[in-house]
Parts: C-alpha cells; structure tokens; sequence
C-alpha cells in the first residue's frame, strides 16, 4: 500500500482519513455517510493487515500497536454497521461502542508513529 519513502504517517493518512470520517458520521448520525466511511475503514484495514503480516516489523512493541490499531478501527466499523440497523438503546450502546473504538485507534496509532519514531532515530 505504501512506499518505501513514505513515514508511518503518510501510510496510514487514508485510514486516518476514513476513521475521521466515520467519526464525524457518527456524531451526525449521518447513516449513509458512516455506513460508506465504515466500508473504507474496513477496506483499508483489510489491505494494511495483510501487509502488515508480509512486512514484519523489526520492533515488535511496534507491531503489536500496529496491529492492535487496525483490528480497533476495524470493530468500529462493524459496530457503525451494527448502529446503522439498530433503534432505541441498542443504538446508543453501539453508538458509544464505536466512539470508544475509535479513539482506542487512535491511541494505538500514536503509540505506534512514537515507537517508529524512537526506533529511527
């Protein structure tokens, strides 16, 4: 997915993108727009596992935050999916899932670029 000149955070500006997306969605409660940022989180999640997996990183601190930040955003985009087809308190419990998960990735993500950053220099 990326290149070799890219650093951590270019590779992951799309996901980072997608996740913003669906975010933002999801305190419109913007179904349509959540439901298509969720499909591009769970796309790009996709991509960035397998090839995570296939490129294994020298840090293993480092690939663990990796791997822990794709799986999260990946929940969150299911449990978008989940609220898109949910009513009345259901709804709020994935709704709060999803934030919850998000900012769980994006905390992971972070640790991941520090632990990057600490390893290149």
């Amino acid at each position: 997915m990326g290149s070799g000149t890219q650093g951590p955070g270019a590779r992951f500006a799309p996901l980072e993108a997608a996740a913003q997306s669906l975010g933002s969605a999801l305190a419109a409660r913007d179904l349509d727009a959540g439901t298509a940022a969720a499909d591009a989180v769970v796309a790009l999640t996709s991509d960035l596992l397998v090839e995570s997996v296939s490129q294994h990183d020298a840090d293993p601190e480092a690939q663990a935050e990796l791997v822990a930040a794709l799986h999260t955003y990946r929940n969150a985009a299911f449990a978008f999916r989940r609220f898109a087809k949910a009513s009345g308190t259901g709804a709020d419990a994935l709704a709060l899932a999803c934030a919850e998960l998000l900012g769980q990735g994006h905390d992971h993500l972070r640790r991941y670029d520090a632990h990057k950053g600490d390893h290149d220099r």
